[in-house]
């Protein structure tokens, strides 16, 4: 009795062990700093239309990303857009916990959250501008959002793993898709310095109708940071292409583009503190 008790004891023991070397392994080798902050324009055709701050910060076993994108120039005065997003992201499993929407475009304001237990197996989502709620159920082990895609992308070893599989879930509904890994390339992109760079696709899978609606290329710099420079999207209103300007606290300021990292900081520590 006392052996196999024992025995239990060792098991559990050991179960423990691997889940926090596993989760100390998969937090180890994050390529950004905590309160990183990237900055990029978003242009559509040759028109700039806005400017997106993207922040990272540790919650101690969680990541909460967030996204504050602001039209700018012709673009604002005729359809203004100040919207944030917020990812939060649990570290040991690198799965969503939580997706948060603020969204203020054209003067229509809507707030939304949506939240997953995956012991239950059940999401939520709430439309907290007119009160609705409706749950929805999955069978994943692990759901993403914008924010865990995004700073996912940076942590995967993409030449030997060559594609992942990703589950996506927005507004009560689940979406898949796939990230390929399709080159390396030593090349100028977006006024950047030419430098090796790894060059990434993805897409969602078809609809019931078999179109794919929609599809991104992203170029990363090849090294330890793994700092998306430039991306190309493409859907329904046309292709976007989105041009890192900097990187804080890098260091790393566009030579195209003149923006202080006294901005940075003072832009970044905006967006703290204008919303929760």
């Amino acid at each position: 009795m006392f052996l196999r008790w024992g025995m239990c004891g060792m098991f559990f023991c050991f179960c423990i062990t691997w889940v926090q070397a596993q989760r100390a392994l998969s937090n180890a080798h994050v390529p950004w700093v905590n309160g990183e902050v990237l900055i990029y324009d978003v242009k559509w055709g040759l028109v700039k239309a806005a400017e997106a701050l993207f922040k990272a910060e540790d919650l101690g076993d969680r990541w909460k990303f967030s996204l504050n994108l602001k039209t700018v120039g012709l673009v604002d005065a005729f359809y203004p857009v100040n919207s944030r997003f917020v990812s939060i992201t649990e570290k040991g499993y690198w799965r969503s916990m939580g997706y948060f929407e603020d969204r203020n475009e054209n003067r229509r304001v809507r707030r939304t959250s949506s939240t997953v237990d995956y012991w239950k197996k059940v999401g939520v989502f709430l439309n907290q501008t007119t009160g609705e709620k409706r749950m929805f159920r999955f069978k994943h082990e692990i759901l993403h959002d914008l924010g865990s895609v995004l700073y996912g992308t940076r942590l995967a070893d993409w030449e030997r793993a060559g594609k992942r599989r990703v589950c996506v879930y927005e507004r009560g509904k689940i979406k898949n898709g796939w990230i390929y890994f399709e080159k390396r390339v030593v090349e100028s992109v977006a006024g950047w310095p030419k430098q090796r760079l790894w060059c990434l696709y993805g897409e969602p899978e078809p609809d019931s109708d078999g179109k794919v609606r929609g599809n991104v290329r992203m170029w990363l710099t090849d090294d330890k940071r793994r700092i998306p420079l430039y991306a190309r999207v493409k859907f329904r209103w046309g292709t976007f292409e989105i041009e890192l300007k900097e990187a804080f606290p890098y260091g790393l300021v566009n030579y195209e583009r003149n923006l202080g990292a006294s901005q940075i900081k003072a832009r970044a520590t905006a967006s703290a503190t204008k919303r929760p």
